[in-house]
């Protein structure tokens, strides 16, 4: 795989990480969706939901809710800022799920076209 008389194939290759984990390399492609739910995410980390368990509010947020252990395990030194951060940011990309509905998927298409057609239109004034 590689370059072929002047063309470009396709290559993937698959690099192991000294932490245990694997990096894919895929050219071309610039982006991967989480294909996972908020529960797969709680198994790998499993030290944020034991804490959350014990927030006061069943629908914590764990960014500036008071009694959440979460933050209050951040502030104390016993949870990593970062990881906390790794956390979030998975969970916003679960959230963030393009929807597999084809109506639903053109519904979506529709509303962003009439907000790009409105900040269009408000750029120019």
């Amino acid at each position: 795989m590689g370059r072929s008389g002047g063309r470009h194939t396709t290559t993937r290759r698959l690099h192991l990480l000294a932490s245990g984990g694997v990096l894919l390399d895929i050219p071309g492609i610039r982006s991967l969706e989480v294909a996972a739910g908020p529960e797969a995410v709680d198994d790998v980390f499993t030290d944020i939901a034991a804490l959350a368990a014990h927030c006061r509010y069943g629908d914590c947020g764990h960014d500036s809710d008071g009694g959440c252990t979460v933050t209050e395990a951040v502030g104390i030194g016993a949870l990593s800022p970062d990881r906390l951060a790794t956390w979030r940011k998975l969970q916003g990309e679960i959230a963030f799920r393009r929807p597999e509905d084809p109506a639903e998927m053109a519904d979506m298409r529709r509303q962003w076209k009439a907000v790009s057609k409105q900040a269009r239109r408000n750029g120019r004034r």
